[in-house]
């Protein structure tokens, strides 16, 4: 299941997160290989390269790390041999790839599966990608989406794969016939918004890891896209699509809806295992289903799950700060949180601003960090008493 190539670009993914978080990330549009090889020997002996080495660590030995011994040398400057080391090492493992996602504490919660149930959902997908002469990945490979869609699925059905970065309209501009482009919601959103969208004839629009607006997929189905809808999460992997603006989604054969909030995945050892859905679904019949909003109230902000009152909290527990409410903005404000402020005296606000924004990079994930302050008395809030817009 995981070959050489897989393992590799798992690190050029991680290290390019890495890039990232400190803002050391390239103007121009590069591939994943080219980018993992250019920074990999800069990497080498420093604290980077032990970042993105603890989280391979975790992602291919969690809950047998005192069973792996991993004798990367120190010095050892190409990646490739890191990626040969790291391999060898797994296939002497309980052979297991694990994920990581927020729960609604915030606690990092390990999603671990095995090559049986990557199979398992390959054999679901294919036929949608039947035909398809190339995967094109904007998604980073080291989330599950990204390597189900962009490694995995790839290897299984045959098709060769790009996964690159860049921006909406370049990545718009080396979309070409044939191709199955994985996207985030975000993608399309930018596309249909900014003008750039191409034609997409003989093109798979594929996107996951949010509900994708209706109108955005209207949008892609008028400019001539196929769509592959992807419903799951970090815990379930792959658990239904539709193909269609106008359809419901369709569970997937290996799961079965069993009690409220709940599903059961047949997986390929005739077993059977319970998965806790992470959204409130309203069922049409025992197979088709629609979201109708998160369990643990989070929204998504670059591919990511947020909890705004987890942040409002945090916020909240600064001393000069009385009062805090977050939310995502809306449609025509952009794409990220935003924050309503009550000092606990008046303060030059501006002043106050520039002090958030530095303690918040220090406190929050880049996704969590509110964009924009708003300042008051006292938080807006409706006739009801309840909370409101601003």
């Amino acid at each position: 299941m995981l070959s050489v190539q897989a393992v590799l670009a798992l690190l050029q993914s991680l290290l390019m997160q890495q890039r990232r978080s400190r803002s050391a990330f390239p103007k121009m549009p590069l591939d994943e290989e080219t980018f993992g090889a250019m920074c990999w020997k800069d990497a080498a002996n420093s604290e980077e390269r032990r970042i993105v080495l603890k989280n391979m660590h975790d992602m291919l030995f969690f809950g047998n790390a005192d069973r792996v011994s991993i004798p990367v040398p120190p010095g050892q400057e190409k990646i490739a041999t890191t990626a040969e080391i790291l391999l060898a090492a797994w296939q002497s493992s309980p052979r297991r790839i694990t994920f990581f996602t927020s729960g609604s504490t915030g606690t990092p919660k390990a999603c671990s599966h095995s090559p049986a149930m990557f199979a398992q959902e390959a054999a679901f997908l294919r036929p949608y990608f039947q035909g398809r002469a190339r995967i094109l990945s904007v998604v980073p490979a080291h989330h599950l989406y990204g390597f189900s869609f962009g490694i995995h699925l790839p290897a299984c059905c045959g098709i060769s794969v790009h996964r690159t970065i860049a921006l909406p309209h370049i990545i718009a501009a080396a979309m070409r016939p044939g191709d199955a482009v994985i996207g985030l919601p975000l993608l399309w959103q930018a596309l249909l918004k900014t003008g750039h969208m191409p034609s997409g004839k003989d093109i798979l629009a594929v996107s996951a890891t949010a509900p994708i607006e209706k109108h955005t997929l209207r949008g892609l189905e008028q400019a001539g896209f196929s769509l592959a809808d992807i419903f799951g999460s970090s815990e379930t992997g792959v658990a239904g699509i539709r193909t269609a603006s106008h359809e419901a989604y369709r569970l997937a054969p290996h799961f079965f809806r069993t009690a409220p909030g709940m599903l059961e995945r047949s997986l390929p050892d005739a077993s059977h295992s319970p998965v806790r859905l992470e959204d409130h679904l309203l069922w049409l019949d025992d197979r088709n289903f629609l979201p109708t909003g998160r369990r643990d109230n989070a929204v998504q902000v670059g591919g990511v799950n947020v909890y705004p009152a987890r942040i409002a909290a945090k916020i909240q527990s600064l001393p000069e700060i009385a009062a805090c409410a977050v939310r995502p903005m809306r449609t025509e404000e952009g794409t990220r949180l935003k924050a309503f402020i009550v000092p606990f005296r008046e303060e030059n606000t501006q002043e106050l601003k520039r002090s958030l924004r530095r303690r918040l990079k220090q406190m929050l994930s880049a996704e969590e960090c509110p964009v924009s302050f708003s300042f008051g008395p006292s938080l807006p809030r409706n006739s009801m008493g309840k909370l409101a817009d601003w």
